[in-house]
């Protein structure tokens, strides 16, 4: 099993960063954690074959995480078509909105619904097959008016956990409720919203065994190196095309 980061910018690329995208490769099957990058042109661009995509989860509907998703549902609608992804999007009217879109891009007509599954996410377990289990669970990233969400990622006998967006100053004190009771391979942990003095209890006294943290605002950078130098865990911050590998 192999995690790639495709996007790790926070909310606007920059000549080194996409925006929030995570590939996960377990045998042959390729599943997405958020699409911000733009995830057809990586793939292509990686020699992956696009016939192994099986799904792609959102966070939440902001197109810093999702942007990517409208050019590679597109081509899969009308070019890539032995196609067949389950794509997960939080809210019914972004779902109306995104199926309309794809029927303007081809040409009035509307993508094939039993090849592009869309479904709506909510907290708890949304997806299992062979080789993955999703559980979704809420954060407060953008309070009462649009939902978001977190993901724990199991696979393998691994498990992976996203902290998605959460609230400013992490004043919902949203970050993952299993964070200190259920052990993790990974910690994923964003670090735009808040900074790492207001995170790093948390950190501290989570059961992950690696914590990596994406989705960071430049001035946030030089406080989480001081950070990182003297915590009890191993903190590292993501870059593009980083590659961690699960034995």
């Amino acid at each position: 099993m192999k995690l790639t980061f495709l996007g790790t910018s926070h909310g606007v690329p920059s000549k080194e960063k996409y925006c929030s995208c995570c590939m996960l490769e377990v045998g042959d099957s390729i599943y997405f954690i958020d699409a911000g990058a733009p995830v057809v042109d990586e793939l292509i661009r990686m020699d992956k074959n696009l016939n192994n995509v099986k799904a792609f989860f959102t966070t939440h509907a902001h197109g810093d995480h999702t942007n990517g998703l409208f050019n590679i549902c597109h081509l899969f609608s009308w070019y890539f078509t032995k196609t067949s992804v389950d794509i997960f999007l939080t809210e019914e009217r972004f779902k109306k909105a995104f199926i309309e879109m794809l029927t303007c891009l081809n040409t009035n007509n509307p993508p094939d619904e039993s090849r592009l599954r869309i479904h709506i996410a909510s907290s708890g377990v949304v997806f299992e097959d062979n080789n993955v289990r999703i559980t979704y669970f809420p954060t407060a990233h953008m309070a009462d008016r649009m939902l978001s969400y977190g993901i724990l990622v199991e696979a393998e006998g691994h498990r992976i956990l996203f902290s998605g967006d959460c609230s400013q100053h992490l004043a919902a004190h949203d970050l993952p409720p299993m964070l200190d009771t259920v052990p993790v391979d990974l910690f994923i942990c964003e670090l735009a919203h808040f900074g790492i003095e207001e995170c790093g209890e948390y950190i501290e006294r989570s059961l992950a065994d690696r914590i990596i943290m994406t989705h960071v605002l430049e001035s946030n950078l030089d406080a989480l190196y001081e950070y990182a130098k003297t915590s009890n865990k191993q903190i590292e911050t993501a870059y593009d095309r980083m590659e961690i590998v699960f034995d």
